[in-house]
């Protein structure tokens, strides 16, 4: 039988992510570059990527003047995240935005567990969506990009400026407000000064750089993990929207990005240091081994490799500065919360922000909420993450040839060792009867609503607002 993945004869180079096309058929957009004279703005937000525009927007509509600096001629067309989860979604329906993201996304099905490869696939466990809760979606980011820059371009008092890459931030009260220094494709430089300035540029931010922070925590030294976007029709073979292959070395995410037109990510383990060719080369047969029917042709889009980093920075404020999404922390995307703690650092972020600008609340509030956000990434959302990570992996007892999980001297080099203790033989027993108690409704909808340890608590600022907004966000919380 032939090969039945279908690799692109040219691709598109650029910081090790090779293009076919274009990912997502609903995000083709044109948005209109803005560059307004004005050189003081309240806010200022370094990134344009679902995070710092959904920032951008809950401080819009509480009348915050903004201001988006994205170092891109354009909104980007990566693929990268796939969806939140419905702890997250919450937050887009406080900010408005949810009923237009239904229009476009797809309703998550659920999450199921697999061991064996795509032909010979066996359930392990499987997570229903639960009634009483908002539902999950899945879309490509370009998609997630385009509704968010919908609604930014309804408010008057918001504004975003591409091919506006932030060279140095600084903040310093003596010399007044906070300088951004950012700059054309064309090497031209101009300046910006502002009351306040969120960093939601990345893992490697410039924002974060410049005020000096460091980002504690780890990147993993034994692998990388290669993303790729398919065309192939996992949705006709019993797949839900989220897949989890567990095994020691063909461990794999088979995602949906938006099944109606087939297109699904598929990610996997490789080792680090790999050449493009060498990722390409080894892409056909890491793909095949998910597929159920290599029969039908599997026609891969996009591939690209990434570092993948457990990383949280040690203040998400400092100053005037604030830092939220892979700026302030960055986990594997196992169990699909980054996306989703980015959501809900801008969520809160923007509102506690409003209350203080408009002087309904104090500048200490910003601290209570940069405590809270480090503290529910330290003791959740990063513990977590690599937890799912060693299930899907089975960490502590399975093959390991690279010995990802072993407590060896890179891993002490690296600082890793006290995140991999629960990688043990006894872990086996652990994960078979975590697997098994699935079974049980109740088991699987604590399973679900345990995520929304990755929130601040309802009342958090209950001081500085409407007992109808509390009622209102009470309402969209399970009963934990």
């Amino acid at each position: 039988m032939a090969p039945s993945v279908c690799l692109p004869e040219q691709i598109h180079s650029s910081g090790g992510s090779m293009d076919l096309a274009i990912i997502d058929a609903q995000a083709t957009t044109t948005v209109a570059r803005h560059h307004r004279s004005a050189r003081h703005i309240q806010v200022v937000i370094c990134g344009a990527g679902p995070v710092g525009l959904f920032a951008g927007i809950v401080l819009a509509s509480h009348g915050v003047q903004v201001r988006i600096l994205e170092a891109l001629p354009s909104p980007s067309d990566s693929p990268r995240a796939v969806g939140c989860l419905p702890v997250a979604i919450s937050e887009l329906i406080e900010a408005n935005v949810y009923d237009t993201f239904r229009t476009v996304a797809n309703e998550s099905s659920g999450f199921t567990f697999w061991s064996g490869d795509g032909l010979h696939k066996e359930r392990l466990a499987v997570l229903p969506k639960l009634e009483g809760i908002p539902v999950a979606f899945t879309c490509g980011q370009p998609t997630f990009v385009k509704v968010l820059l919908s609604k930014l371009e309804t408010f008057p008092n918001a504004e975003i400026s591409f091919d506006c890459k932030v060279i140095r931030a600084s903040d310093d009260p003596e010399q007044g407000p906070v300088r951004v220094v950012y700059e054309s494709s064309q090497g031209n430089t101009s300046q910006i000064t502002c009351d306040w300035l969120i960093g939601a540029d990345g893992s490697r931010s410039t924002v974060r750089k410049s005020m000096d922070i460091e980002f504690a925590g780890f990147t993993w030294p034994k692998e990388e993990f290669v993303a790729t976007d398919v065309l192939y029709p996992f949705s006709e073979f019993d797949f839900t929207s989220g897949n989890f292959f567990v095994d020691p070395v063909n461990w794999g995410v088979v995602a949906a990005i938006n099944p109606k037109v087939h297109l699904w990510r598929i990610a996997y383990g490789a080792k680090p240091g790999m050449s493009v060719e060498e990722h390409m080369a080894e892409a056909q047969q890491r793909i095949l081994h998910f597929l159920p029917d290599r029969s039908i042709e599997c026609k891969l889009v996009h591939l690209s490799p990434y570092k993948v980093h457990q990383r949280c920075a040690v203040q998400l404020r400092k100053g005037r500065v604030l830092l939220i999404g892979d700026a302030a922390h960055s986990n594997n995307p196992m169990g699909g919360l980054g996306l989703t703690s980015g959501l809900l650092d801008a969520g809160p972020l923007g509102r506690a922000l409003s209350a203080v600008l408009q002087g309904r609340a104090p500048e200490s509030l910003l601290d209570t909420w940069a405590m809270l956000r480090h503290k529910a990434f330290s003791e959740y959302t990063n513990p977590q993450s690599i937890e799912n990570k060693r299930v899907v992996q089975r960490g502590g007892y399975g093959e390991d040839p690279a010995n990802i999980w072993a407590q060896d001297a890179i891993a002490e080099a690296h600082g890793m060792t006290k995140w991999l203790q629960k990688a043990t033989p006894e872990a086996k027993e652990h994960d078979m009867a975590m697997f098994h108690a699935m079974a049980d409704e109740s088991i699987r909808s604590k399973a679900v609503t345990s995520t929304w340890a990755a929130a601040l608590a309802v009342d958090w600022m209950a001081e500085y607002e409407s007992e109808e907004t509390l009622t209102v966000r009470r309402a969209m919380r399970p009963q934990l």
